[in-house]
Parts: C-alpha cells; structure tokens; sequence
C-alpha cells in the first residue's frame, strides 16, 4: 500500500525593490553567492518567491527574466493585501522604508526584513522602532556583516582574550571619488558602527567629530569610546577605491579585517630586534564568509520560531542611527 506524503508547504517570500541589492548584485561575477535577497530566497530548499514590487517597469521585467517570477508589481500595498507573504524584504532607498514597514506592519506580515540603513533619518527610525515594539511582527535589519563568519571569528577572540584585552581599533569607510561624507557614513558606515556594536557588545559613545558632512573631497573623522576602548573613525570620499576595514589592536596581537582582507597576528620574539617583541602573522583564510545566506537563515529560524529574536534586530538598527546622527550634529556645530 502507498503511502501519501503530504507536500511540506515552502514560506512565501516577496520582496519590495527589485534593484541592486533586491536582484542584480546576484550577476556580478566577482562577488561571493548569494549577494541579494532574490538570489537567498532562490537558494534556500524551504523558501519561494512570490511577489516582487518596483516602481520601474523595466526593473519589473528584468526580475521576472531573473527569477521566473510571474506576480510583480509597482504598488507594495496591492502585492500586499494580494499575495500571502510570510517574509517580507524591504530593499528600497531609506527614505522609502517608514511607509512600507507600516503597511506591512499593517498586514501583520509575520517576519520583515529591512535593508540598511533603518531609515533616512533618525526621527523615522525611531517612530519605525516605537511600532516594532507594538506588533507581533519580527524586523530583522540587514547589517549583514553581523552573519559573516569573518566577524564572527573576531567577535570569537575578542570575548576568548586570546591576544589580551582590545586596547584600540581604527575603522575606515571609504565609498567613492566623490560621494558626500554624509551619504557615505549614513549608507555604507551604517555596516561599520553596527559592526562595532557587535564586536565590542556596547554601545558607542561620541567624543568628537570633525570634517565638514557635505563634503566630497575630505572624510569625515570621529573618536569613538566602546566603554573604555578609543574607537578612530575616518569615513568619507576622496579616493578612487573602497576600503571597508576595522584594525583591532589587542595587547598581544592584532587583526585587520574588512572587504577582501583578513589578517591575524599575534606576539612573538622579534626576529629583527634583541629584547623586543614583534607581530607574527598567523594564516588564517575564509573561502566564504556566508554573510547573505546566513542572514536569510535567520529570518527563516525567527519565522519557523526556531528564534525569537534576530541576531540583527530593529534596535541594533536604531542604534547605529543613533550613533550617525550625533556624529553628523557634532561635525557641525
């Protein structure tokens, strides 16, 4: 006699912004898979995609090519109240994200997952976090580097003290020849204070910033305290490269870690000096670091409730809103 298995029914997943990293960053060749919230959705065995909305038709075209999918819309409210969703991913510009994760809120949409930053400004963010706390809904912001095992492995030695207590770190976001100082530390350096909050586990208190915000020649530069720690921030324009790197400097050893970089060193008997101690380089390597596709694991653990908290929550985003703004009010005065 057959037995009849019942089909394990997939969570429904749709996404509002079908741009860059809604879609196409999947189809840059260099860059480690996945890389977009479509191309997660349609590597996880448990997941389909069931709705996508632009307000660009020929991005609408361009993803239903992409990845078959045949609901597209350009009204999230429509795909909204049309389409079953049980995880929703919100990869529009930040001005855009308060209006969406209200109606979606709205629509009691079980898990949200919200692109970096939280919002444009901090008075959204906070009235986007203040409506988190009345809902049942679950809001997960992408700082993805929170998810990658790189950061993990640091966060790992930091709280081990294999190398002694962290005495200081330098970070560095450099995003353009000629983005404003502002932009860059509101949309890339978003990553590198939420990345701080995550390694040192407190919050960052402002002790000085200077450079002028609007600025697309020089950075815009702060120091930082994670409780007793000096943090160096230098953010900004000016360069014809990207560089996305924290230096943390342990009492017996460092680690540069960032885009494309690991280094791990630890102390040594110097081979150049008598007497003296110098920094060994260990050989570390990460072939992957699983950033995007351990984040999407985590949306699906907190809506099987396997979870109840995401490792990347709206306050974690809150806070680093917190943090851009009182550097940017301190840049100015």
């Amino acid at each position: 006699m057959k037995k009849l298995f019942r089909r394990k029914k997939k969570i429904r997943c749709a996404i509002v912004g079908l741009g860059r990293i809604g879609s196409t960053l999947e189809f840059d060749r260099l860059r480690e898979k996945p890389a977009s919230h479509a191309g997660a959705i349609a590597r996880h065995p448990e997941c389909e995609l069931v709705g996508g909305c632009d307000i660009n038709p020929a991005k609408r075209e361009a993803f239903r090519t992409a990845w078959g999918c045949s609901k597209l819309y350009s009204d999230y409210g429509q795909m909204l109240k049309e389409c079953e969703i049980d995880i929703l991913h919100i990869a529009t510009p930040p001005e855009t994200h308060f209006d969406i994760l209200k109606a979606a809120l709205k629509h009691n949409v079980p898990v949200i997952v919200c692109e970096k930053p939280l919002a444009a400004d901090l008075s959204d963010a906070q009235k986007m976090a203040k409506m988190a706390k009345l809902s049942n809904s679950k809001i997960l912001v992408n700082h993805e580097r929170r998810y990658a095992l790189n950061y993990a492995h640091v966060k790992r030695i930091i709280q081990s003290q294999r190398y002694g207590r962290v005495v200081s770190l330098w970070a560095k976001v450099f995003m353009g020849y000629r983005a404003k100082a502002k932009d860059v530390l509101l949309h890339d350096g978003t990553h590198m204070i939420d990345l701080l909050h995550y390694l040192m586990e407190r919050d960052l208190a402002v002790k000085f910033a200077m450079g002028d915000p609007l600025s697309n020649s020089y950075p815009l530069c702060a120091l930082l305290k994670a409780g007793e720690v000096p943090v160096f921030l230098e953010v900004g324009p000016g360069r014809d490269h990207i560089v996305f790197e924290i230096d943390v400097s342990f009492e017996f050893g460092r680690i540069v870690v960032g885009n494309g970089i690991y280094e791990e060193f630890e102390s040594d008997v110097s081979p150049f000096y008598e007497n003296m101690r110098s920094l060994k380089r260990k050989k570390v390597i990460f072939k992957k670091t699983e950033y995007f596709s351990r984040m999407f694991d985590d949306a699906v653990a907190i809506f099987k409730g396997e979870k109840r908290i995401p490792t990347s929550s709206i306050d974690d985003g809150y806070r680093a809103m917190k943090v851009i703004d009182e550097i940017v009010r301190r840049a100015t005065r």
